[in-house]
């Protein structure tokens, strides 16, 4: 059955009591999604204080939160607002402010013991998403533990930084080892510019959305998967991403350099010039595997999960007017910066399609994936 979500208001109060009075929820009874709503001088003593205090909210608008139902029953709970409604996490050098964005912030999913497995957080995700941006929220932060094993329930109220990735969000910090600060942006920032003549949130969905769908994808592939040659050339999946690493770097070399101007400093193997002809492009592919290859798989993925998260929030952060402009910016005379990064996002679809058609076909293909 699907579930369906809803904000929380004074008539849902009950459905949100029964919820943390459900088997496996006793640390939420306990805090009442109040904690991070406090500080050391105003922290409430008692867990009534807390339920008393989060029932006075219930009618908030926005809303504090969303329920999950199954049919009538509540199923699970993600609790959300403006950051500034946090001060445990304005205050705190782990969750403090990443940069001047008014963001929106998710502190804790609630999903009963005997619900978990089901979907039901990532449904809630998802929720919190559109609602943080109907609400005109420019981004949706979230403060999960990352850890080894990734299993222990306790850290799961924070939700799981796998999860996250898969819903388009990525790492935009990290005060320590175990505390990623994931976002998901959902409109540009540092400009007044008119909304319909403002590329960026349409840039920012697609990027969002196709390394969420890569996240997806790389999630469910086990070594033999990742590595096994499907190409005529010999490429594998964990190839195939070293090479959109690297293409990606070029996308990004691109945008630092309209911050600082004069000309972007691309990485060595691409050399100084755009390769214009099929041979040129073939051979700048080719240096391209090479310094991928010999790399392990995790350096792979998490140099390809920094460089696109730094490309999202280069975009997130240009002028409009400077992603628009054409003929602006050294070494683009005939392009708006608005195509370079569009072309990343497709970049990035296509070769999905392509691993998509290996893995369907449990086979290869004749020739290399980049044509």
């Amino acid at each position: 059955m699907a579930f369906t979500v809803r904000p929380l208001d004074a008539e849902r109060w009950d459905d949100l009591d029964a919820l943390f009075h459900a088997k496996g929820c006793s640390m939420a009874r306990g805090c009442w999604c109040m904690y991070y709503r406090e500080t050391a001088a105003t922290a409430l003593r008692s867990t009534d204080a807390r339920r008393s205090a989060a029932r006075d909210l219930s009618s908030s608008e926005p809303a504090i939160g969303l329920l999950a139902y199954e049919a009538d029953a509540p199923v699970g709970w993600v609790a959300l607002s403006p950051r500034t409604q946090y001060p445990r996490l304005v205050r705190s050098p782990v969750t403090k402010a990443v940069d001047e964005v008014p963001v929106w912030s998710l502190v804790c999913f609630v999903v009963p013991s005997p619900q978990r497995g089901r979907g039901v957080a990532r449904t809630l995700l998802d929720a919190a998403v559109a609602y943080a941006r109907a609400q005109g929220a420019p981004a949706l932060e979230a403060y999960p533990v990352d850890k080894e094993p990734p299993g222990a329930a306790a850290w799961l109220w924070n939700g799981a930084v796998s999860t996250y990735r898969k819903a388009g969000f990525v790492e935009v910090a990290r005060r320590r080892p175990e505390r990623p600060v994931m976002r998901r942006v959902f409109h540009g920032w540092g400009d007044d510019g008119h909304a319909g003549s403002d590329p960026r949130p349409v840039l920012l969905e697609h990027l969002h959305d196709e390394f969420g769908a890569w996240e997806r994808l790389l999630g469910g592939l086990d070594d033999e998967r990742l590595h096994a040659p499907r190409s005529g050339a010999g490429w594998s999946i964990r190839d195939v991403v070293g090479h959109l690493t690297g293409w990606q770097e070029v996308t990004l070399a691109r945008l630092r350099a309209t911050t600082i101007g004069g000309a972007p400093v691309f990485p060595a193997w691409r050399g100084d010039r755009s390769p214009r002809s099929a041979e040129a492009l073939a051979a700048a592919n080719d240096a391209l595997h090479a310094l991928h290859r010999q790399r392990p798989w995790p350096t792979v993925l998490a140099e390809w999960r920094t460089v696109g998260a730094a490309t999202v929030t280069a975009t997130a952060r240009l002028p409009a007017q400077a992603v628009a402009a054409i003929g602006r910016f050294e070494g683009l005379p005939d392009h708006a910066l608005a195509t370079v990064i569009e072309a990343s996002a497709i970049h990035h679809a296509g070769h999905r399609e392509t691993v998509g058609r290996w893995l369907a076909s449990n086979g290869g293909s004749s020739r290399s994936p980049c044509g």
